[in-house]
């Protein structure tokens, strides 16, 4: 029944916002849903502001109420200031960064802070299982399915779209290998090689390998998309206006073209699906 009022009251707001948004390619881009979440994207803050008064009004009509505590508005790239709404509704108020669908977006356009967010996820499950790993009567074959299960799985969620810099690989590996130590039952103290534990432990793979495998996996997927995808479409658009000053960060597109150079992959390899996925596992 839920469903029903919003897909309702949804198609009578989208009529009166039908050319505000985020132009990306030849499509208007403004609104994305995922359950009761609802995320609102425009490229000024007048249209935001239009295209969130009106959804409200809209509610109101079919008696569904909008929390306007819970929502939060992030300005990527523009300055600090709340959404002002009129006719005494209130204000939604400006954060540095919010949470949608588990990842974090902040207005500087990095992902250092969910990367570290993932990891200091990962660190308390590590914590968790310590009784686990210490525990001589667990085999290293079951922890190793505990690891790829759990551990793995909390650090590399949304690692798709990251954008890795080098000190942010160094704490990927001292997480992964805190677990390790843990199952061999190992201490720091004890003072022995990572490259040890890793043969004792039959570890063969880093986290920056599988998170280059993840990457190459949804590159090649939204490669096959049908034209006119989202996806496909964000791929392949370059936001207006100008660069910041000083030298450029190493764009995600950048990164896949070098992690095609390093596993001798061609732009066009991606059209054979399961020939891609031998190659870049």
């Amino acid at each position: 029944m839920f469903k029903t009022y919003i897909q309702n009251a949804l198609e009578n707001w989208q009529n009166k916002c039908a050319r505000v948004g985020l132009e990306i390619q030849d499509t208007t881009t403004y609104s994305m849903l995922m359950a009761s979440d609802q995320l609102l994207i425009a490229q000024y803050y007048e249209y935001l502001e239009y295209m969130t008064r009106k959804l409200i009004d809209e509610y109101e009509l079919w008696s569904i109420k909008l929390n306007i505590i819970k929502t939060k508005y992030v300005a990527i790239g523009d300055k600090s200031r709340d959404l002002q709404l009129e006719d005494g509704k209130g204000k939604i108020s400006h954060v540095s960064e919010c949470v949608s669908l588990g990842v974090r977006i902040n207005k500087d356009e990095n992902h250092e802070s969910e990367i570290n967010d993932r990891i200091n996820k990962g660190r308390a499950a590590i914590s968790t299982l310590n009784t686990i790993l210490w525990d001589r009567d667990v085999t290293s074959k079951t922890k190793t399915h505990i690891y790829h299960a759990v551990v793995k799985s909390t650090i590399t969620y949304a690692a798709e779209k990251w954008c890795l810099e080098t000190k942010t690989v160094a704490k990927l590996n001292s997480t992964k290998m805190d677990f390790w130590r843990r199952s061999d039952r190992i201490s720091r103290t004890d003072k022995i090689r990572n490259t040890i534990i890793k043969q004792k432990m039959d570890v063969t793979r880093s986290l920056l390998d599988d998170i280059k495998t993840k990457q190459l996996q949804w590159y090649g997927h939204v490669q096959r998309m049908e034209k006119g995808r989202l996806p496909k479409e964000v791929k392949k658009w370059r936001p207006p206006g100008r660069r910041k000053r000083g030298r450029p960060k190493l764009t995600w597109a950048e990164e896949i073209k070098g992690l095609r150079g390093e596993n001798g992959l061609m732009e066009e390899d991606w059209n054979d699906r399961s020939n891609w996925r031998k190659k870049i596992i």
